[in-house]
């Protein structure tokens, strides 16, 4: 079985926390605050799309992210992100992992075991030296394809 999801948002990372003080208690939380949007977001669309038992053996994660293009990358070529502006691409993919836990499609994130994860930069129309119809997205997101293996 095969699940693919586009969502479109910009996608988050997921890793750095960070500790405070409640009283007696130590409270952690995610350090990135626009990550329980996103994560919604995935695990939504993946609970929509789902229509299988949740699986429990080895799953295969393939992942392109479509990140937001600054401004300052030039306007004549395409070029990758490489800057730590968009995320580290296991921050990012760790999102996924969990979001996927969360919609009831895998029991845990550790059934990964074959994973792609590509990073480029969404690109507008009239960028049209570089745009590509059917290849480059315009806005950012990520197009998700899990597959349950054998």
């Amino acid at each position: 079985m095969t699940l693919e999801l586009r969502a479109y948002g910009i996608p988050q990372v997921q890793g750095n926390h960070r500790v405070s003080n409640a009283g007696a208690f130590a409270k952690v939380r995610d350090a990135n605050p626009n990550l329980p949007g996103w994560r919604l977001l995935v695990s939504t669309l993946a609970r929509q799309e789902f229509n299988e038992p949740m699986w429990l053996g080895p799953v295969s994660l393939h992942v392109l992210f479509w990140l937001a293009r600054p401004k300052t990358a030039p306007k004549t070529r395409d070029v990758r992100p490489l800057t730590r502006g968009g995320g580290d691409w296991d921050k990012l993919s760790r999102a996924i992992g969990d979001s996927l836990v969360d919609a009831g499609v895998m029991k845990d994130d550790s059934q990964i075991v074959e994973a792609h994860i590509v990073k480029r930069y969404a690109v507008s129309r009239d960028l049209s030296k570089i745009y590509q119809p059917g290849f480059h997205w315009e806005q950012p997101g990520a197009f998700i394809i899990v597959e349950e293996l054998e």
